[in-house]
């Protein structure tokens, strides 16, 4: 993952992927790992998720089953 050049502003805008605990967002195709760091002064961080770290096999696996119903 990279640092991306979205503030926490911009990215809270996007979709917000359920059941990450407002730490996954989506905008088009770009998805958006948000996480707290620092010690005494914590800052919310956006980083850039590539797909392939998003989509593991117990995601392609849910997506499989949701398609046969």
């Amino acid at each position: 993952m990279k640092y991306s050049k979205l503030g926490w502003e911009e990215v809270s805008k996007f979709e917000e992927i359920k059941g990450y605990g407002q730490h996954i967002w989506r905008h088009h195709e770009k998805y958006f790992f948000v996480t707290d760091e620092g010690g005494i002064a914590e800052q919310r961080v956006v980083y850039e998720l590539p797909l392939e770290l998003f989509q593991s096999p117990y995601q392609v696996f849910l997506s499989y089953l949701k398609s046969l119903t």
